[in-house]
């Protein structure tokens, strides 16, 4: 019974793609916001001092509005600002600053560089600096 069934569910196969550029195209997908974020994150933390320094901070001590939050709404708003000066990104135009500020945090994380990967870097670096030699 159980083979019957197995030969059934061949009949529903989707085939295999003819040629490895088929292959490849199913891939493909939409262009999506987070690509354009990525874009532009990548831009401005080369070219805007301001930004970067929005981004440093790993806790409120060291942000520039006294909040890591807030340091993120002003990052995200640099974000879309941006996209309206220079176009060519209509759905970061079109996006909600909230919804920026969860895609910059994704895109940080990305390259390694959110408030929780460099703090939980730095503790360890911290801590490892503790440990003591044994010099025998």
């Amino acid at each position: 019974m159980a083979t019957s069934n197995i030969a059934l569910l061949h009949n529903f196969v989707q085939p295999m793609p003819a040629t490895a550029k088929d292959m490849q195209d199913v891939m493909k997908r939409d262009h999506v916001l987070l690509d354009e974020v990525d874009v532009i994150h990548v831009i401005l933390y080369d070219t805007d001092p301001a930004y970067r320094l929005l981004l440093a901070a790993i806790d409120r001590g060291s942000s520039v509005s006294g909040a890591t939050t807030t340091d993120d709404v002003l990052a995200a708003l640099k974000i879309k600002a941006y996209a309206h000066e220079h176009g060519g990104f209509p759905l970061v135009e079109a996006a909600r600053e909230h919804q920026l500020m969860l895609l910059m945090r994704r895109v940080a994380k990305k390259y390694n560089i959110s408030r929780k990967q460099r703090k939980e870097a730095a503790l360890a670096r911290y801590f490892l600096s503790q440990t003591p030699t044994n010099n025998t």
